[in-house]
C-alpha cells in the first residue's frame, strides 16, 4: 500500500482548484472527474459529489465516503461550491445545518459560517436557505435595543431649544426622540425596499481555505457582524436579514422612543430670566414668581445708604450756614468763608446723591420692565414648544405604526 505524502495532498489540491475554476466558470459543461483517492482525506470524494450534484446525478456514493472522513468540511464544501456555481438551490437542508453549525450566546462567527450566512442572505440557497439562516441567527439575537439603533441610524443632534428655555434641557428630549424615530423609519424603509437582485456568490477565500485544510478563523462576533450589516452602505440583502434578526429589539426601541416623543409636556417650568427664577405656564409667567423677582430688583436700590448720605449733607449745610451767620457780626471773614464753603460743598454732594438715587431708581424700573418683557417672551417660547410637542406626538405615533409594519414585513422582504 502506497503511503500518502504531503506532495500527494498538494497535487490533489492543485487539481481540485483547477476543476473548481472550470466548474464555477461554466457549470453547464461539468464533466465527471477522476481524482486520486487519498486514504482518509475527504477532498477527493467531496469534489466527485459536488460535480454529481451539478450534473444532476446521484451523489450518494462519493458523499457517503467524504462524510465519513470529515462530515463538517464536506458539508461546507458542498454549500460553498454549489453557491459559487449558481446551484445553491440544490443544497440539502441537512448540509446547511452541518456546515453552519450552532451559535452560542455571544459567538465568534467563523469565516466559513459568514460565507454561508452571506450566500443565504443573498438568495444563493433559495427561500429555504434564507429561513434557515434567519432562524439560526435569530435564536441568539440580543434584546438590548440601543446598540441596534446606534448601528441602524446615524447620531441625531439634540433638538435645539430657544435660549430662554435652555435651563430645562428635558424639553428637548421628546423632539430628539421623534427625530430618531423618523430616522429609524426612513432607514427601515430603505432596507426593506430591496430590488430583485441576482443571487450572490461566496468569495474565493473561504473556499480556498477549506481546500487547503486551513483552520477556521473568527471574523467577528455575531452581534458585531449584524450591526455592521445594518449600517448605511451595507449590502441591502444582508441588511434585510439583520433587520429581521434585530426586529424584536428594534420594535422595543421604537416603542420607547415613541413613548418619550409622546410624553405630555410639563404644565409649568422654572427658568432663569436676568438671574431670577421665574415660573412659566402656557398663558404667561407665573404671577407670584414674577412679583417676587420685581420686589428683589427694587430692594437692590441703595435706598438706605442714599438717604443716610443726604441727611449728613443737610447737617453739613446747616452747620456751615450757622457758622457763617455767627461769624458775620464779628467780621471773622475766615470763618464766614469756611462756613459758606462747607455749605456749598455739602449742597453739591446733596445734589449728587439725589442724582444717584434717581438713576438707581430708574435703572431698577427699567430692569423690572425688561424682566417682565423677557419673562413674557420666554412664556411665548414655551407655548410654541408645547404646540410643537403636540406635532411630535402625532408624527411619532405615525412613525411607530409604520416601523412596526416594516419590521413585520421583514421575513417576506428577504
Amino acid at each position: 500500500m502506497k503511503l500518502t505524502t504531503s506532495d500527494d495532498i498538494a497535487e490533489l489540491r492543485l487539481r481540485v482548484s483547477a476543476v473548481l475554476a472550470s466548474l464555477i466558470a461554466n457549470p453547464s459543461s461539468a464533466q465527471p472527474v477522476d481524482l486520486p483517492d487519498i486514504p482518509g482525506h475527504w477532498l477527493g470524494p467531496a469534489v466527485e459529489a459536488v460535480v454529481s450534484v451539478v450534473r444532476g446525478e446521484d451523489p450518494a456514493a462519493p458523499l457517503a465516503v467524504a462524510g465519513r472522513r470529515d462530515e463538517r468540511r464536506t458539508a461546507l464544501f458542498l454549500c460553498l461550491v454549489l453557491a459559487a456555481c449558481g446551484k445553491g438551490d440544490r443544497v440539502h437542508a441537512s448540509w446547511l445545518g452541518t456546515a453552519f453549525g450552532g451559535l452560542p450566546a455571544d459567538p465568534a462567527v467563523t469565516r466559513e459560517q459568514r460565507a454561508i450566512w452571506i450566500s443565504a442572505a443573498q438568495g444563493a440557497y433559495g427561500p429555504a436557505g434564507q429561513i434557515f439562516v434567519l432562524r439560526r441567527l435569530g435564536a441568539v439575537s440580543p434584546s438590548d435595543s440601543e446598540p441596534w439603533l446606534d448601528a441602524l441610524i446615524p447620531p441625531v443632534e439634540t433638538v435645539p431649544l430657544p435660549p430662554a428655555l435652555t435651563d430645562v434641557p428635558a424639553l428637548a428630549e421628546p423632539g430628539t426622540a421623534a427625530k430618531r424615530l423618523a430616522a429609524l423609519r426612513k432607514r427601515c424603509e430603505e432596507i426593506t425596499d430591496v430590488g430583485g437582485e441576482p443571487p450572490g456568490r461566496p468569495g474565493a477565500d473561504p473556499l480556498q481555505a477549506l481546500i487547503d485544510d486551513e483552520p477556521e478563523i473568527s471574523v467577528g462576533t455575531l452581534h458585531t457582524l449584524l450591526a455592521d450589516d445594518l449600517r448605511p452602505g451595507a449590502d441591502p440583502r444582508l441588511a434585510v436579514v439583520a433587520l429581521h434578526v434585530a426586529a424584536p429589539a428594534l420594535r422595543s426601541g421604537a416603542e420607547r422612543l415613541a413613548q418619550i416623543a409622546g410624553a405630555p409636556p410639563p404644565e409649568e417650568i422654572a427658568v432663569r430670566v436676568d438671574g431670577h427664577r421665574i415660573g412659566l405656564r402656557q398663558d404667561g409667567p407665573v404671577a407670584g414668581t414674577l412679583a417676587e423677582a420685581e420686589r428683589r430688583i427694587l430692594l437692590d436700590v441703595p435706598r438706605s445708604a442714599v438717604v443716610g448720605a443726604r441727611r449728613l449733607d443737610w447737617i453739613y449745610i446747616t452747620l456751615g450756614l450757622i457758622c457763617a451767620l455767627i461769624a458775620l457780626p464779628f467780621q471773622e471773614w475766615l470763618l464766614v468763608g469756611g462756613g459758606l464753603a462747607l455749605a456749598a460743598v455739602s449742597s453739591f454732594f446733596l445734589w449728587h446723591h439725589g442724582v444717584r438715587h434717581r438713576e438707581a431708581t430708574e435703572r431698577a424700573a427699567r430692569r423690572v420692565l425688561r424682566l417682565g418683557k423677557r419673562a413674557t417672551e420666554a412664556a411665548e417660547h414655551f407655548r410654541a414648544h408645547l404646540v410643537e410637542s403636540g406635532l411630535h406626538r402625532g408624527q411619532a405615533e405615525e412613525d411607530l405604526a409604520a416601523i412596526k409594519l416594516l419590521l413585520k414585513r421583514g421575513p417576506r422582504a428577504v
